[in-house]
């Protein structure tokens, strides 16, 4: 059995290939881009507010009514800072993504022959079996302690 990790974007790229249709591959003369003339001759829409010149120019900003002459970013960062501080695992998680990225998510994917097929599902059911059993001999294990008997007493 030979067990491969792939990125879900590498995965998915490979199992989700559809084939799309090009169009019509020999449009009438009167269909066809004339020369000098792109397809798109008003081109993408100009912006109606620039938000990020915006968002820049007011978190550079120095707040007025701070008394240590913060930013309005730097409040910002800080506030999000004392929330994780504070236990808020969503306040966490957007300092880690926005500094190191969000993680990859990785898909194992097994190349099986046939004939390895059962053997595989045999050795997947035998690894599940022996986590359940030192899940039940754990959870066994910690009732003993907490019924005082030091967990001392063999469980079968």
């Amino acid at each position: 059995m030979f067990l491969r990790c792939h990125s879900g974007a590498d995965y998915m790229s490979r199992a989700g290939r559809k084939t799309v249709s090009k169009g019509n591959p020999n449009p009438s003369p009167e269909n066809r881009f004339k020369p000098g003339i792109g397809g798109n001759p008003s081109g993408r829409p100009k912006r109606i507010f620039p938000w990020k010149e915006e968002m820049t120019f007011q978190l550079t900003e120095v707040d007025a009514n701070d008394p240590l002459k913060r930013t309005h970013g730097r409040i910002l960062i800080e506030k999000q800072i004392q929330q994780a501080k504070n236990g808020s695992i969503r306040a966490a998680e957007f300092i880690f993504d926005r500094l190191f990225g969000k993680p990859v998510q990785s898909i194992l994917t097994a190349d099986l022959t046939p004939e390895d097929t059962d053997a595989a599902i045999a050795q997947f059911r035998d690894i599940v079996q022996r986590n359940r059993d030192r899940i039940a001999a754990e959870r066994a294990r910690q009732e003993a302690a907490e019924n005082g008997n030091g967990g001392t007493e063999t469980i079968q």
